[in-house]
């Protein structure tokens, strides 16, 4: 809708799936491309009340602990946010770039990423390195600025 009303857009509806609804909540778990990534990490029984948890409280449970929704529950918060990271990612380069991503890519980026970043977190409680400057390439310091309560950023 918002793409629409400042003209970026000349339809409102979902351009992967053709649903009427195009929001944050659709676009991370209402869309049809979205669904098939959820349904590869979690649990069938629960898929229905996993997909239909407000927002806020979706995200909240879902980076504050190891969620039960899961197939596989260790470091679950990690591959959650590298799920909604990469289908966010994907719903951009469809939309500014034309591209289309398949699920299946969406799913091994973001479980490769979710190794990468277990490894660093390990090696890290370790309070060592064993990884070399070739892995890790140029870093810099990351730091998390605080939003305004009630905003989530996904950039």
């Amino acid at each position: 809708m918002q793409r629409v009303r400042r003209h970026f857009a000349a339809d409102a509806n979902c351009s992967v799936c053709h649903s009427a609804v195009k929001d944050v909540h659709h676009v991370l778990r209402g869309c049809s491309r979205s669904m098939m990534v959820w349904a590869a990490f979690v649990r069938p029984d629960w898929l229905a009340d996993y997909l239909s948890l407000d927002l806020v409280t979706w995200m909240t449970v879902n980076l504050s602990d190891d969620s039960h929704f899961g197939i596989q529950t260790k470091e679950w918060d990690i591959l959650f946010g590298t799920l909604i990271w990469h289908i966010w990612l994907d719903r951009n380069n469809h939309v500014f770039n034309d591209c289309s991503c398949d699920p299946n890519s969406t799913i091994a980026r973001s479980t490769k990423v979710q190794r990468l970043c277990c490894s660093a977190r390990q090696e890290a409680r370790r309070g060592g390195s064993t990884m070399q400057s070739s892995t890790i390439g140029n870093v810099g310091l990351v730091k998390w600025n605080r939003h305004v309560v009630g905003w989530y950023c996904f950039i």
